[in-house]
């Protein structure tokens, strides 16, 4: 029967141990069709045997998933990506029933993995040992989205029981941005408003094919990078000298709704490494930063992201 993915649905679940495939905890409200498949690369049998036709077949060499997921971005869902990608997550009261859930890098090469569940409608797949390689926030004038790319295992057949929760789906309205010399400073500056906001955390991630499975025995972390751009009204130089002399910030990032539920991303070290003014002619003037997060000494960490909702505790988190 005809169907739209509408109908689908999308779960993912923190596994305990990566690559055991564990019952989604969570399900996903997708703002745009989920591109997640598995993917085989393949070799032709190409030998000689008194004829002339180049290849005989082909055999499959390797077996694995990959795609990405987009969601709109609210303080319920943004916890178990944002704690995937980092690493490590700490979580405990804030009092009035929420809870703080504070996601700071693992400084190792073993990455935390999830089990994917994708509901076609036709069929329902599995992918376990899910590793997310880059996670997106981006913002202009609409909904903010957090987009998740992953690499995996290839898929098994599955079943799916699909719940979901209220969420308030956070819009540019909702985020304030903050910058200083240090951590402590930017978090008592007041709002610096901005017309748009992408912020992007990659982690490198390698496949390990070994002897004896064409899947993949393990999917590891190498390095990970912050990098992003913000753009304002050009109405003070502020931007344009930080540029020019290379000057090192604090900034935080944060989305709050009307329920005090919030995501905080902290990036003590924060270097603009390209600027530019728009200069339109007929247009009201604008401008760019393009930003890298670094290392900070002080803070003893890249990047940190705290996110409050109503969820006492994640499982395997």
């Amino acid at each position: 029967m005809s169907h739209n993915q509408r109908r689908g649905a999308v779960g993912i679940g923190v596994e305990a141990t990566p690559g055991t495939s564990v019952t989604p905890t969570d399900w996903l409200q997708l703002s745009t069709a989920p591109n997640l498949k598995d993917m085989v690369e393949y070799e032709n049998i190409e030998t000689a045997r008194g004829r002339i036709e180049k290849s005989q077949g082909q055999k499959a060499m390797k077996k694995f998933g990959e795609g990405n997921l987009e969601v709109l971005l609210d303080a319920e869902s943004a916890a178990i990506p944002l704690g995937l990608i980092l690493g490590s997550t700490v979580s405990a009261s804030a009092g009035a029933s929420l809870y703080d859930h504070t996601s700071t890098i693992e400084n190792t090469n073993t990455a935390k993995s999830a089990t994917i569940v994708m509901d076609r409608v036709t069929d329902v797949r599995t992918f376990p040992y899910g590793v997310i390689s880059e996670l997106s926030i981006k913002v202009s004038d609409s909904f903010a989205t957090l987009t998740m790319t992953f690499s995996s295992k290839k898929s098994a057949t599955g079943t799916a029981t699909d719940t979901y929760d209220e969420v308030v789906c956070m819009t540019f309205e909702n985020l304030e941005a903050q910058f200083g010399t240090t951590v402590a400073n930017a978090g008592s500056a007041s709002a610096t408003p901005l017309s748009g906001l992408d912020l992007t955390i990659t982690r490198d991630v390698e496949k390990i094919f070994q002897s004896g499975d064409v899947e993949p025995t393990s999917l590891v972390y190498k390095t990970l990078s912050v990098a992003g751009n913000y753009s304002l009204l050009f109405d003070a130089v502020t931007n344009r000298d930080k540029y020019l002399n290379n000057t090192q910030n604090a900034g935080i990032f944060t989305f709050t709704d009307s329920s005090d539920k919030y995501i905080k991303i902290t990036i003590p070290n924060l270097r603009i490494a390209n600027w530019e003014a728009s200069n339109d002619l007929d247009e009201i003037v604008t401008q760019t930063a393009d930003f890298s997060g670094h290392y900070d000494y002080t803070q003893a960490e890249g990047i940190r992201a705290v996110v409050r909702n109503a969820t006492a505790s994640y499982t395997n988190l």
